[in-house]
């Protein structure tokens, strides 16, 4: 079961275990490799879940697998196993890289349209993006014709939805609402 608060924070004790050992950089790498793992093998991700494996068995197959990975992280997958958090995983990977982002003054945010656009049309919220940060801007762009027109921009735990598709919705809400 997903859970973005309790995965908040553990991902902050993670950061706060990787920054008093001063590899943040390296567990910031290894944290999107695991997250990597979780979405491409599906294989690993039902054996980290399930029950029937006993927990002494994952912490050996978990130190053979991740043998060269952080010992940081080692035993922050441990912690999950020994507490049953095994679901919080990707919440806390997720969580960990905003985390991250936030002390790099790094932002990530995903731009969604209803056509593609240039690089120079980009620009603005690229713009926009590094003086909210204070920092660098990673602006990954999607296309969804269902907006019909404009444009959702989310980054960390905020949206910003400009699209005709929204304005349509909360217009019908009203006339709902209303009659």
């Amino acid at each position: 079961m997903s859970d973005p608060k309790l995965g908040r924070r553990y991902a902050q004790a993670l950061f706060n275990a990787a920054k008093g050992e001063r590899v943040t950089d390296e567990v910031t790498s290894a944290m999107n490799d695991v997250l990597a793992s979780l979405v491409e093998d599906r294989t690993f991700w039902i054996w980290w879940r399930s029950r029937r494996i006993p927990m002494p068995e994952k912490v050996v197959a978990l130190d053979k697998a991740f043998k060269d990975l952080n010992i940081v992280i080692r035993q922050f997958l441990k912690l999950l196993l020994e507490k049953k958090r095994e679901e919080i995983l990707p919440d806390a990977v997720s969580e960990y890289r905003i985390i991250a982002d936030r002390e790099a003054g790094v932002i990530r945010a995903v731009l969604t349209t209803s056509v593609a656009l240039e690089e120079a049309e980009l620009l603005p919220f690229r713009e926009m993006l590094k003086k909210r940060a204070g920092g660098e801007a990673i602006l990954e762009h999607e296309v969804d014709a269902s907006l019909i027109s404009g444009f959702r921009l989310r980054y960390g735990d905020k949206v910003i939805d400009g699209s005709v598709s929204r304005a349509l919705d909360t217009l019908s809400r009203k006339m709902t609402a209303g009659v």
